[in-house]
């Protein structure tokens, strides 16, 4: 069972992916990128079950969040992100460009705060 979780974890995490770190005591966490056309960038965090995440995605134009929790669901929504985390472990988070609305490139703001 282990050897199944951890591929799936691997699957998940490209070597691309930026791995978020929150310094000691901190909540919260602000991370920037840049957008260029369809591409997304995409960041990993290891949660835990009963936490609430909350994600909020700031750019030039529209853009979407999408999440991935560690058993492989994915959920997105436009600009941001806000539930309770109903399991541990490593959860990866996308922005791209909103589909709606004009196309942009540019840097973004990704803040992420975890309770």
């Amino acid at each position: 069972m282990f050897s199944s979780f951890l591929a799936g974890v691997l699957f998940l995490a490209s070597s691309a992916d930026q791995q978020i770190r929150f310094k000691p005591g901190a909540t919260s966490a602000e991370v920037k990128g840049y957008l260029s056309g369809s591409k997304r960038v995409c960041y990993t965090l290891k949660a835990h079950s009963g936490q609430h995440m909350k994600l909020e995605a700031n750019g030039e134009g529209a853009t979407v969040v999408d999440v991935t929790k560690p058993n492989g669901e994915k959920e997105g929504q436009p600009g941001g992100f806000d539930a309770d985390l109903a399991e541990a472990g490593i959860y990866r988070i996308c922005v791209s460009e909103g589909n709606r609305g004009e196309h942009w490139k540019g840097p973004f703001t990704l803040r992420v705060e975890i309770k």
